[in-house]
């Protein structure tokens, strides 16, 4: 548990964040991590587009003020192991682990709430893994699966393109919004791990 503020000259960004860690049997511990961001832009190019403003215009630029783009006002990360001994000191391990965002400001000047996207919420992305430990513990073979359910959500975008103006109801539907970044789409993949120790 512990409460964090931290400026690094452009953004100042405050958290506040709980975590515990609990072994519900042998061999089968169970955790979860909860925070609460808030965030702004503390030094930017341009001056604040004001709340009223009917359009914007470069968009690409941070203002003053606005907040973090892809900052999520609430994270929770809900995430388990199950370890399985074998005859020969070997182990199965099987890791799961689920995020939920809140929406956050998809755009990179937009303080206003309005421009806060219901695509940028992240409905729960859902992490598994199972490896094969080595009976000396030093070998790892592991294959993962990462965004097992395929959720999909706007990480970023932007609103300009050449000084064009977009009016606040474009930006809000979306339908202005090009170069847009979303999360990683489902990856399987695999890993092996040697430890020297």
């Amino acid at each position: 548990n512990g409460y964090t503020r931290s400026t690094d000259g452009d953004v100042q960004v405050t958290c506040i964040e709980g975590a515990t860690l609990a072994t519900v049997t042998d061999h089968r511990p169970l955790g979860f991590n909860y925070a609460c961001n808030d965030g702004k832009v503390t030094r930017a190019a341009q001056t604040a587009v004001p709340d009223s403003a009917a359009t914007i215009q470069n968009e690409s630029l941070p203002v003053l003020g606005a907040k973090p783009v892809g900052l999520a006002r609430q994270k929770l990360t809900v995430f388990g192991t199950l370890e399985v001994p074998l005859a020969n000191e070997a182990q199965i391990r099987f890791n799961g682990d689920v995020t939920i965002n809140s929406k956050n400001f998809g755009l990179r000047n937009n303080s206003d709430p309005r421009f806060i996207y219901d695509d940028t919420l992240n409905r729960g992305v859902v992490n598994a893994s199972i490896s094969y430990v080595t009976p000396d513990k030093k070998w790892e073979i592991k294959a993962f699966a990462r965004n097992l359910t395929d959720e999909r959500h706007i990480l970023s975008g932007s609103a300009e393109l050449s000084g064009l103006l977009l009016t606040t109801a474009e930006i809000k539907s979306g339908t202005g919004l090009f170069g847009t970044v979303y999360n990683t789409p489902r990856t399987f993949g695999g890993t092996v791990t040697y430890r020297f120790r």
